[in-house]
């Protein structure tokens, strides 16, 4: 390969020269390497970069991608947080009550042989009672149809594709804005 093909080029002739570019790339787990290279080579491969040197992307790719990984995996955990996607209220309530208790109980029954009141017997019951409430409470409160807030994940879902967002990210980091 000529070096004016590489100054010319993008992505795609960088690794024709050095096909390790990518190996030291962090990425968050469960992400495929191999995937988000054939993403970005699809969506970019023949962008200019802003340095067509395969020893300085490769540097830069492991830097950048290492700074990049926080960001990286709040979006994936984003995208892959369970819910539904037709309620747009979900409220858990829990509480814990220490209840004290006393309880006199007096039988108030004379003896036949007595002449002045005497009870029975009086029993004295005490203790304590520990109760949880748990409460949960969901759905749609109203403000938003259920088909507008369906309607609104159907719009977003294609924006949600953790590849995408990260062969987008190369594309803003490291492609010059022109193409050839």
């Amino acid at each position: 390969m000529f070096i004016n093909q590489l100054h010319q080029g993008g992505i795609r002739a960088l690794l024709d020269y050095d096909s390790t570019i990518f190996d030291e790339m962090s990425l968050p787990d469960g992400v495929d390497l191999q995937e988000v290279v054939d993403t970005i080579i699809f969506k970019y491969g023949d962008t200019p970069l802003f340095s067509p040197d395969p020893a300085v992307m490769k540097y830069y790719l492991k830097a950048w991608s290492l700074h990049r990984l926080p960001l990286w995996n709040r979006f994936k955990a984003a995208v892959e947080k369970e819910y539904d996607p037709i309620e747009n209220y979900d409220r858990i309530e829990e509480s814990d009550d220490d209840f004290t208790h006393g309880l006199t109980v007096e039988n108030q029954i004379s003896a036949d042989n007595e002449s002045d009141y005497q009870p029975d017997n009086k029993g004295i019951n005490s203790g304590t009672d520990k109760r949880h409430i748990s409460s949960r409470t969901h759905g749609n409160i109203g403000i938003v149809t259920s088909q507008q807030m369906l309607a609104s994940e159907l719009d977003l879902i294609p924006l949600l594709d953790v590849v995408d967002y990260i062969a987008d990210d190369f594309h803003s980091e490291f492609c010059l804005g022109i193409y050839n």
